[in-house]
């Protein structure tokens, strides 16, 4: 018997499985009925309407590494950062020196240097997020705490010297 999906009714050719993923005549990819009970038909009595939940969560790692792999991440990123900076920098300077060379005879040698500045000024402009994001990676959030708490620490013994020289201020010698 031929299957409504399958005209030539052998289902090891192709057909849906149970539970499985179907093609539906506009060839989108549908749950069959059996698989996701939560869909259903719309009034038009087409295609079921299937709800997808992407899972793009917290990254997971391992006990005691997180730390050191934050900190790779983050100089992966600023390394990546400075590569395309250099690379941007000298397809700046080699459109600049090809239209140098274009206007006259020279002109790449003669504008040299102007051609070069022009490099430069698209290095720095592109690296201009590269301290923080080096920072962001030699001193990450935990660091940052234990930081605050030491100079929270240091503060409270600097209040309590400052207490102990106010009260032998107001001790008076008659």
């Amino acid at each position: 018997m031929p299957d409504a999906t399958n005209p030539r009714g052998s289902r090891s050719a192709g057909g849906p499985k149970r539970g499985g993923r179907k093609k539906n005549p506009t060839g989108e990819k549908t749950m069959t009925e059996a698989a996701d009970p939560r869909s259903s038909k719309s009034e038009e009595g087409s295609s079921p309407i299937v709800l997808e939940r992407r899972r793009d969560g917290k990254k997971k790692y391992s006990t005691g590494l997180k730390s050191i792999q934050v900190t790779e991440r983050h100089l992966s990123q600023a390394l990546h950062r400075v590569t395309k900076s250099l690379e941007n920098g000298v397809e700046t300077y080699q459109a600049a020196r090809d239209e140098s060379a274009s206007t006259s005879r020279d002109g790449a040698i003669v504008d040299f240097i102007p051609n070069v500045a022009e490099g430069m000024s698209s290095i720095l402009e592109t690296l201009t997020p590269l301290p923080r994001d080096l920072a962001k990676a030699l001193y990450p959030t935990r660091t940052r705490r234990m930081v605050r708490n030491a100079a929270g620490m240091v503060g409270d013994l600097f209040d309590m010297r400052d207490d102990e020289d106010d009260d032998d201020e107001d001790v008076d010698d008659d």
